[in-house]
């Protein structure tokens, strides 16, 4: 029926509070809706549930949580450590427990669907480890490694590559030397001398 109407008439109020709407409400707004929409009841008989009281609300309007009680009977929640009174040693492997945690912040802990006492504790937060990084030396692979085998095949063809290049470029040198020159290269045991240039 109001649709958006009541929320911008509260923005035209500039109510921004819990209290600034209430005030709005019981001091302007009811007292024209009722004139304006109420009307008279087929029947006196009154069929609404009465209004939830204060505690009824609070136990409504609040966070439930799960947590896991711990062997010392320690619950963790938010960064805290809450300490269960007192302290029983038969309950259950990794046994739960419900937390409540009201508007105003305050706290409440149901074990097994009752309400349990607890204190809050400082936890023994553990020291921080600083990592060292071991420098090892690095292994030398010995000769009949796969790779130590890779290697000396490699260096034997390129061994064999260079014997075979300078084999050619040895042949190619005495294919160019006249057969007098080198007859006077193998009873001399000299180089003979070349040619001097012509202009």
């Amino acid at each position: 029926m109001q649709q958006d109407r009541l929320i911008k008439k509260l923005r035209r109020r500039e109510a921004c509070t819990y209290q600034d709407a209430n005030r709005f409400l019981d001091g302007e707004y009811l007292a024209g809706h009722n004139e304006r929409f109420a009307r008279n009841p087929a029947r006196e008989e009154n069929h609404h549930r009465a209004a939830p009281s204060g505690e009824e609300l609070s136990q409504i309007f609040r966070i439930e949580n799960t947590r896991v009680v711990s062997n010392d009977w320690v619950v963790r929640y938010e960064g805290r450590a809450l300490q269960l009174l007192p302290s029983r040693r038969n309950s259950d492997r990794e046994s739960k427990a419900l937390m409540y945690e009201s508007e105003d912040g305050r706290i409440e802990i149901y074990y097994r669907e009752e309400p349990i006492e607890f204190q809050e504790i400082t936890a023994n937060e553990p020291e921080p480890q600083i990592h060292v990084p071991c420098v090892r030396p690095r292994p030398k692979p010995d000769h009949d490694h796969p790779f130590s085998r890779g290697y000396e095949e490699r260096m034997r063809r390129s061994r064999w590559k260079l014997l075979k290049r300078a084999a050619q470029i040895r042949a190619a040198g005495s294919a160019s030397v006249p057969p007098e020159d080198a007859a006077q290269t193998a009873a001399t045991g000299s180089t003979p001398a070349l040619p001097a240039a012509t202009t």
